[in-house]
C-alpha cells in the first residue's frame, strides 16, 4: 500500500503506544493523545448535502472507528478498517484517519469550523425541510442562523415551504430521537385507525411481528423494524388494506388512494390521544411509478399514497413533543415489495437495486427496474 507521510509518523509512534488519554469512549481512540473521530464526523460538514456519496464515504469511515474494538496505532490497522456493514473505508477516507492520527485534527475541518458561511449554512440545514438550496439563498439574504429564521418568518419577511415552516416551528422538537416505545404506541393507534376505516376488529389485523395474508397491514417500519436502534428520528408507517379490497374497492384508482388516505388521517389524529397532524405538503401525495418501461396503464397500477408532516398534541398536560410522521399506502399487491423497501435497510436496498441494473436481462424482467427505484451511488459497490 502507499505510504503517506502520516504513515510515516504513525509507524514510528506504534513502536511505543500511549496509554488510554484521548479522553474519549472509543476504543479506537485508546492510545491516543486526541479523539480520532471527532474531526472526521466535522469533516462530513464540509459536503453539502448534495454531495451525498462524499457525505456517506465519510460517514463510513466514521462508522468505522466507532465500530473499532482495538486501538488504531499505525497505517496498517486503518487499511483493514471496515464500517459495521462489513465495508471497506475509501482510499480518501483512509488518508484522512492517517492525518488525523499523526496530527490531531484535519486542515479542511478546522476551515470548515472557521468558516462562518459555512456554519451558518450547516445549522440552517439542521432545519427539516431546508436543504443544501434553501440554506445557500438564505445566507445570501443575511439569515446565519436558526433564531434568525425563526424571526424572519415570524415577521413574515422570508418564504419557506411549508416543510421547512414545520421544521421552524418544532425545530427544536424535531431533533429530539423518538423512543421504541412511543413508535411502538403510535403504530398501535395507527391499527386502531385502520381498524376503524376498514371496518375490521382486531382480529383481523395483521400482527406487525407475524404478518398475515388474510388480514390488513398496519406496521411501523423504517428502522424501528429492523430492531437496530434504541430510538428513531421519525415513524414511517406503512398501510395494506385486507385482501379483495384493490378488486374494484378502496385503493383501485389515484382518486380512491386519495380518499383512503384523508379518511385515514383524522381517525389517526383521534386515536392519538387528540392530536394534531400538520402536514408538510398538500394533506396527500398519490403518485404512480414514473420510471421508464411498460405501458401508461401498467404504470398507473403502481400508484400508491403517502403523507409527511408532523403529529403535535397542543393540548397534553404534560407537553408532549412534536414528531415526524410519514405514512404510505399501497395496494395489497405491492404490500411485499413495500415492506421489503421500507424495511430491509440501506445496505440490502442498495444490494438489490445493483443486482437489478447487472443482472441477465431475463432475470432483470422479474423485478422491477432499478431506474425507477432512483439509485444514484451504484458505485459505492465493489
Amino acid at each position: 500500500a502507499r505510504r503517506t507521510h502520516a504513515g510515516a509518523v504513525l509507524a514510528d509512534r506504534s513502536r511505543s503506544p500511549s496509554p488510554s488519554r484521548s479522553g474519549c469512549p472509543h476504543p479506537a481512540c485508546a492510545a491516543s493523545r486526541w479523539c480520532l473521530v471527532a474531526p472526521l464526523k466535522a469533516h462530513v460538514d464540509v459536503y453539502p448535502s448534495t454531495q451525498s456519496f462524499q457525505r456517506r464515504a465519510t460517514e463510513r469511515g466514521v462508522k468505522a472507528l466507532e465500530a473499532a474494538t482495538d486501538p488504531i496505532m499505525s497505517e496498517d490497522q486503518v487499511e483493514a478498517l471496515e464500517d459495521d456493514c462489513g465495508q471497506r473505508v475509501g482510499d480518501r477516507t483512509r488518508e484522512r484517519i492517517c492525518i488525523i492520527l499523526a496530527t490531531g485534527s484535519l486542515p479542511s475541518a478546522d476551515a470548515a469550523a472557521s468558516d462562518p458561511v459555512l456554519v451558518a449554512r450547516r445549522a440552517l440545514e439542521t432545519v427539516w425541510g431546508v436543504g443544501d438550496a434553501t440554506a445557500r439563498d438564505l445566507v445570501a439574504s443575511g439569515i446565519m442562523s436558526v433564531d434568525a429564521l425563526r424571526a424572519a418568518r415570524n415577521a413574515g419577511t422570508v418564504k419557506l415551504t411549508r416543510a421547512a415552516t414545520l421544521g421552524v416551528a418544532h425545530y427544536n422538537d424535531l431533533l429530539l430521537r423518538i423512543p421504541r416505545a412511543e413508535v411502538a404506541s403510535i403504530e398501535a393507534a395507527a391499527r386502531a385507525a385502520a381498524a376503524s376505516l376498514w371496518g375490521l376488529d382486531a382480529v383481523s389485523l395483521a400482527d406487525p411481528a407475524r404478518p398475515s395474508s388474510g388480514a390488513a397491514h398496519v406496521r411501523a417500519v423504517g428502522s424501528y423494524v429492523r430492531g437496530r436502534w434504541l430510538d428513531a428520528g421519525d415513524v414511517d408507517l406503512l398501510l395494506a388494506p385486507p385482501p379483495g379490497a384493490d378488486d374494484g374497492g378502496a385503493l383501485s384508482t389515484k382518486d380512491d388512494l386519495k380518499v383512503t388516505l384523508s379518511c385515514f388521517l383524522p381517525l389517526l389524529e383521534t386515536a392519538l390521544g387528540r392530536a394534531t397532524l400538520e402536514s408538510a405538503g398538500d394533506g396527500w401525495d398519490a403518485a404512480a411509478s414514473q420510471g421508464g418501461g411498460g405501458t401508461k396503464a401498467s404504470r398507473a397500477e403502481a400508484a400508491h399514497a403517502s403523507w409527511s408532516g408532523v403529529a403535535t398534541w397542543p393540548n397534553a398536560r404534560p407537553p408532549r413533543p412534536a414528531r415526524r410522521v410519514d405514512i404510505k399506502v399501497y395496494a395489497r399487491r405491492y404490500l411485499a415489495a413495500a415492506s421489503m423497501y421500507f424495511g430491509a435497510g440501506e445496505h440490502f436496498n442498495r444490494a438489490l437495486r445493483q443486482w437489478v441494473k447487472a443482472a441477465p436481462p431475463a432475470k432483470a424482467r422479474a423485478v422491477a427496474r432499478a431506474a425507477e427505484m432512483g439509485l444514484k451511488d451504484v458505485d459505492s459497490f465493489h
